[in-house]
């Protein structure tokens, strides 16, 4: 389980970084929580209570930004042109 949860991490990590790059941020930050899932599943597979914690608050602090840059509460831009 450890090695497929690894795998599948690094993949979505993979495509995240991919999304990121074409400037598709929301679909970036899907992958991205995705890896997460596979880490908090991989430390729970070794009883990493702590470390698997300390990822699902990362998560949570995550989600919480997601979802104010996705109502339109942050009003910068990531854009090069839109100054």
């Amino acid at each position: 389980m450890l090695a497929i949860a690894s795998f599948m991490g690094g993949i979505f990590l993979i495509i995240g970084a991919l999304f990121l790059a074409r400037g598709n941020v929301y679909i970036s930050v899907g992958a991205y929580f995705l890896a997460d899932v596979m880490w908090v599943l991989m430390a729970l597979a070794d009883r990493h209570w702590i470390s698997a914690s300390i990822i699902v608050f990362g998560m949570a602090c995550g989600l919480y930004v997601w979802y104010r840059m996705h109502s339109g509460e942050f009003r910068k831009s990531i854009r090069k042109n839109d100054g």
